[in-house]
């Protein structure tokens, strides 16, 4: 009665996709969307009707599971045939995402928290710099191989992957730099979510020689100045074991609102 088939296009699944963001108390974390473009996804069908899908990342942990309103009825079993189907053992379920919370909590053994999702609690203020003679502005393709170096050096990505991402985010004016006499020094994000109208996403690098002088704040305050000034909600978030991101994150005027747990599946 229960079936999965892979999908073989991301854009078949988008006919889920309003349901699926509308069943969400929070915004999706921009990191997990990104997480979800790259995963490997299935059909779920109920009897002969197409009941929703989910996702499974590289290490085979589900990352995501949705079922249209009138199949939620059914989640506990659909999940548990999941399980064994696919042979999971773990999985990551978002507070926001409440069908998928729930059913997880019938079939879990151990449980953490993976990652904070932060809503913002202060109106925009004209951030301190807290290093001197900083300036704060767009990045422009000229200087996009200079970034991406930078962005390299101080987070170990993959050189190839994050001149892609930055050029995308360079070519959308949603990459900003804080410098001093033309060199970086920590980078922020303002991404413009186009799957959930309204929400900007923020991020920030800040140089591993500058850390600890306020500068993630100052980024992500500028960050968000940014986002409010262009009529977006500004959301972030970090991994629960990123401690100075998250002090960061909170100084810049945010709370913990949501998590994202993981689960260690009976």
């Amino acid at each position: 009665m229960i079936k999965f088939h892979k999908v073989s296009e991301d854009s078949q699944i988008q006919e889920f996709a309003k349901s699926f963001y509308h069943s969400l108390t929070f915004p999706l974390d921009g990191m997990w969307e990104a997480f979800f473009s790259y995963s490997e996804k299935h059909f779920i069908f109920y009897g002969n009707s197409k009941a929703g899908f989910l996702m499974l990342n590289s290490d085979n942990q589900l990352i995501n599971f949705y079922l249209l309103p009138e199949f939620a009825v059914h989640s506990e079993q659909i999940l548990k045939r999941a399980l064994f189907i696919f042979n999971i053992q773990y999985g990551l379920a978002g507070t926001n995402n409440p069908l998928f919370l729930s059913a997880c909590l019938d079939y879990l053994q151990d449980i953490r928290t993976h990652t904070f999702l932060f809503k913002n609690l202060e109106t925009s203020k004209e951030p301190l710099a807290p290093v001197p003679n900083t300036q704060t502005r767009n990045i422009t393709l000229s200087r996009l191989d200079l970034i991406t170096s930078f962005c390299k050096m101080n987070t170990g990505a993959p050189e190839e992957w994050l001149y892609g991402y930055l050029k995308n985010l360079v070519e959308r004016k949603e990459l900003f730099c804080i410098e001093r006499n033309g060199i970086p020094l920590a980078t922020f994000e303002v991404r413009k979510s186009d799957s959930q109208p309204g929400i900007a996403d923020l991020g920030m690098i800040v140089d591993k020689q500058q850390r600890g002088k306020g500068l993630g704040t100052f980024a992500l305050k500028n960050a968000k100045k940014v986002a409010l000034e262009n009529g977006l909600t500004p959301i972030c978030s970090c991994e629960a074991e990123n401690i100075a991101s998250r002090k960061a994150i909170e100084k810049a005027g945010f709370f913990n609102v949501h998590r994202i747990l993981q689960f260690r599946y009976v």
